[in-house]
């Protein structure tokens, strides 16, 4: 199964949109682009999703990319509004900087698990979503004065 996530970037974050088949299932927040800060956000590029556990914070998906040693997850917003390095954090709203993004979170969570109990090997290829740009006619805005 592929997933396919959609950003754009911003100075202050990277928002996207998580499709399986081109069906929005949640939007997502990141840390800015590498570029403009420290805390970067996972690189373009397609990744092999897997569930891992751990103590301290349940199970979360991990993303490893194949040939390139770079590992990231999916995990909600730390407090609320935080970012977390090399993560990806569903959330319901980009409003407030993400609202319900545990809420959001939980419930990819039971998406995965489902997949992977049906035996399905989910991989996630992250992509720019390219801003449409209209072109406006110069006469459009004027009136048209009937004679």
């Amino acid at each position: 199964m592929k997933l396919i996530l959609q950003r754009r970037y911003g100075k202050k974050e990277t928002r996207g949109i998580l499709y399986r088949d081109h069906k929005a299932l949640c939007r997502t927040l990141e840390p800015p682009a590498a570029k403009i800060a420290n805390c970067p956000c996972l690189p373009e590029g397609t990744y092999s999703l897997q569930l891992t556990y751990s103590e301290a914070k349940g199970w979360y998906p991990v993303l490893h990319c194949e040939g390139r040693a770079i590992k990231g997850r999916i995990f909600p917003l730390f407090q609320g509004h935080g970012y977390r390095n090399m993560c990806i954090s569903p959330v319901s709203t980009f409003r407030e900087t993400g609202r319900f993004s545990k809420l959001a979170f939980l419930k990819l969570l039971d998406s995965i698990e489902n997949w992977l109990e049906q035996g399905e090997e989910i991989v996630l290829e992250i992509e720019e979503k390219p801003i449409k740009r209209h072109n406006i006619k110069p006469w459009s805005s004027q009136k048209v004065l009937s004679v």
